[in-house]
């Protein structure tokens, strides 16, 4: 499992030194923002984070692997109801809630989170796909 952990977090460390800055943009930054406004204070104390330093890693479209800042985004997740009994993704509320998170996009997300069995690990891998294929 450490090994597991361990590759992915290489990975992630190649991949972000190796890309260019993004950042979302403020129309989408707006839409997440009011979806998870009732349970961005609730989150951000779960995972002892601030509210700016999440925001800021999401809006520069970088989701390192921070332990505490994937808590949060966990927290977000389930708040929001997008985990299934067994730890998946519900694809259709997904796009439901969010309107720039187009089928094509979600499925993409989705399957490379797939390939992790725990929740923080799957939840890490689907945040960053969305936030590096929305950021420009």
């Amino acid at each position: 499992m450490r090994s597991t952990t361990f590759l992915v977090l290489i990975c992630v460390l190649i991949f972000c030194a190796a890309r260019p800055k993004k950042k979302v943009s403020p129309e989408i930054m707006d839409i997440f923002s009011s979806k998870i406004s009732q349970y961005n204070e609730k989150c951000s104390q779960q995972a002892q984070i601030t509210q700016d330093f999440a925001i800021g890693h999401i809006t520069n479209a970088l989701i390192p692997y921070d332990s505490n800042l994937l808590k949060y985004i966990e927290c977000i997740y389930e708040n929001l109801g997008f985990y299934t009994e067994k730890g998946d993704f519900k694809r259709d509320l997904i796009i439901h809630t969010f309107s720039y998170m187009n089928p094509s996009l979600t499925n993409k997300c989705i399957n490379k989170a797939r390939v992790q069995e725990e929740r923080l690990n799957k939840t890490f891998l689907f945040a960053a796909c969305v936030a590096d294929e929305l950021g420009t």
